[in-house]
């Protein structure tokens, strides 16, 4: 939990650390997902904060959805982080 949102779900796609012979490139990517919990605001700013990442972040789709059984919002995030290899 970090400033009033609680990341309840992350998932990340495999990551080939090592490059093989066919392919000799130095950045590689994975695709990742996340959903978490809090107020509109908070949600909204730690959307916002993803852009002030050390790495580029794609973000591929964004989405605030609301949980009628505990009346809690829920922000679902889906992208693709690069890093050099």
């Amino acid at each position: 939990q970090k400033e009033g949102v609680t990341i309840t779900a992350l998932r990340v796609s495999q990551v080939q650390l090592t490059g093989t012979k066919q392919s000799e490139s130095t950045s590689a990517s994975f695709t990742f997902s996340l959903e978490a919990e809090g107020s509109y605001d908070k949600l909204t700013n730690f959307g916002a904060s993803l852009a002030n990442f050390n790495r580029i972040v794609t973000i591929e789709s964004i989405g605030i959805t609301k949980e009628a059984k505990r009346d809690v919002l829920i922000l679902e995030v889906r992208g693709r982080e690069y890093f050099k290899k």
